[in-house]
């Protein structure tokens, strides 16, 4: 067997459509949309060709198999084998295929896939189908108005992300050695976690001593298009199909009390007897803030009524440092804190939910090498950020 030159793969390509539909399998011509894989021709001169005919082009409703293995003898017109609807046979078709999940996943929707790749919504359809006969599993559950991940999904997600990272990498190392990480990046990112992200700023600028970082500082959300913001910390998913969303951490929450309140009040026991402790509040949004603590099987969620509340971050650690109260923080905002004693832990057998921290940024179009540069310093806190302290955490520091 030698493989069959470029212009009989065309030809063949067009044969395929042809014999499929019952035509005559004439070898003229190409079809757009038609990509042919280990294509082989039979030397003792009976011209059988075989190979793997994929479809993405997205010819119709009527298409309902992606991608077949079929024999067809190319002189005679006449076709023999078989068919399969089946497994990937490429690595560039899988790839492409999970690059168009993960935009599925992101958007929850295949028809603003179909417009930012600019191709029909049956070929988005066709690919995530491909994905699961290639996997043997469900990736989403479908109704009418809804489409969600499955568990099998989620998985795939995960990965499918961490495969897509692992190739921007590659295009990143290799595309630096023909230009380097230069030009201005405004990055979006609330207050704690800007003020925790300046301690790392200078080893990621020592790296890249032509990129200058703007940050822009706020405890409220935008638009990051409309605000011409490169890229965003947010808490939470809250994409849209203009951005592109990575989870970077799940941020442990702490309740912590200066030294002096805390000897100047009973010790709590319980998340009631916070009521009597001033807490601060940090307020966000229009609804009223509440606490959720659970311990083992036991969960007490609490309105929170006090009188100092405040809007800003920054304000309720200062206010809490300062001795007004009790607050509930992220842990890298106390950590260190917490490890020179100008904070206790309260209760700390008691666990608030964690802040799902996302970076979010305009998409889909390609990343640029100096988003892609502050996007892999900003993954690289994620173990950090994800861990906490652990001799903080241990530490029975409220007795």
């Amino acid at each position: 067997m030698t493989p069959w030159d470029t212009a009989a793969v065309l030809a063949m390509g067009e044969a395929l459509w042809q014999v499929e539909r019952g035509r005559p399998a004439g070898i003229s011509g190409t079809s757009q949309g038609i990509v042919m894989r280990d294509v082989r021709v039979d030397t003792a001169g009976n011209r059988d060709v075989s190979g793997t005919c994929t479809d993405f082009g997205g010819r119709g409703a009527g298409d309902h198999n992606v991608a077949r293995a079929m024999h067809i003898k190319v002189n005679g017109g006449k076709k023999g084998g078989h068919l399969n609807s089946g497994k990937m046979n490429r690595p560039m078709d899988l790839l492409s295929a999970l690059r168009s999940f993960i935009r599925v996943a992101e958007t929850g929707s295949f028809s603003v896939v179909s417009r930012e790749l600019h191709v029909s919504q049956p070929t988005i359809s066709r690919q995530i189908l491909l994905l699961e006969n290639h996997y043997g599993v469900r990736l989403f559950s479908r109704t009418t108005r809804c489409l969600t991940l499955t568990d099998d999904g989620r998985t795939l997600l995960e990965h499918a992300q961490n495969v897509q990272t692992m190739m921007d990498d590659a295009h990143l190392a290799l595309s630096q050695r023909q230009s380097g990480v230069y030009g201005h990046i405004r990055l979006g990112t609330p207050t704690a976690f800007g003020l925790y992200l300046t301690r790392h700023l200078p080893a990621l600028l020592e790296q890249h001593p032509e990129l200058s970082v703007e940050l822009v500082v706020s405890d409220s959300f935008g638009d990051i298009v409309r605000d011409g913001i490169d890229m965003a910390i947010r808490v939470g998913m809250g994409s849209s199909g203009t951005t592109i969303t990575r989870h970077l951490a799940d941020v442990e929450r702490v309740l912590v009390g200066s030294p002096d309140f805390v000897s100047r009040h009973p010790r709590p026991r319980h998340p009631n007897d916070l009521l009597g402790l001033s807490p601060v509040v940090y307020t966000y949004g229009t609804q009223e803030p509440e606490w959720l603590f659970r311990k083992g099987n036991q969960e007490v969620r609490m309105p929170m009524h006090s009188a100092f509340r405040t809007n800003s971050s920054e304000v309720v650690h200062r206010a809490v440092v300062e001795g007004i109260g009790v607050g509930l923080m992220p842990l890298f905002s106390v950590a260190e804190e917490l490890r020179s004693g100008r904070l206790l832990r309260v209760l700390p057998d008691w666990h608030a939910p964690a802040l799902d921290l996302h970076v979010v940024y305009p998409g889909p179009q390609g990343i640029s090498l100096r988003r892609r540069a502050v996007l892999n310093f900003i993954l690289s806190l994620a173990a950090e950020l994800s861990a906490g302290d652990v001799s903080v955490r241990e530490g029975a520091l409220q007795e």
